[in-house]
């Protein structure tokens, strides 16, 4: 099986993504990103569904910290201040309004 993260090369962050691939085949979809934190370490929320056997799934969200490493990000564990928790939480409400 041949897995494709597209993160690897990505010099930017606004070139970071979740989307995945396997064997060419889109197997997670990206459907929103929202950049909460940039510099040294950002932050990255995305909102994202994972495709399954009968299509794909409901919305999920993930939060990436990345850190560049010899060239390409790399994710990490997330920490973050209280502003950088509000706007996640302010990005959530507003992908997940009623």
């Amino acid at each position: 099986m041949d897995i494709e993260e597209t993160n690897e090369a990505s010099s930017s962050i606004e070139d970071l993504t979740i989307e995945r691939y396997e064997d060419g085949e889109l197997v997670r979809k990206q459907v929103a990103k929202e950049i909460i934190a940039k510099g040294t370490w950002p932050i990255i929320l995305f909102l994202y569904q994972d495709l399954g056997a009968e299509g794909f799934s409901e919305p999920k969200v993930a939060i990436r910290r990345f850190r560049k490493f010899r060239g390409s990000y790399r994710a990490q564990p997330v920490n973050m201040t209280k502003a950088q928790a509000e706007a996640v939480a302010a990005t959530l409400s507003k992908w997940f309004e009623a």
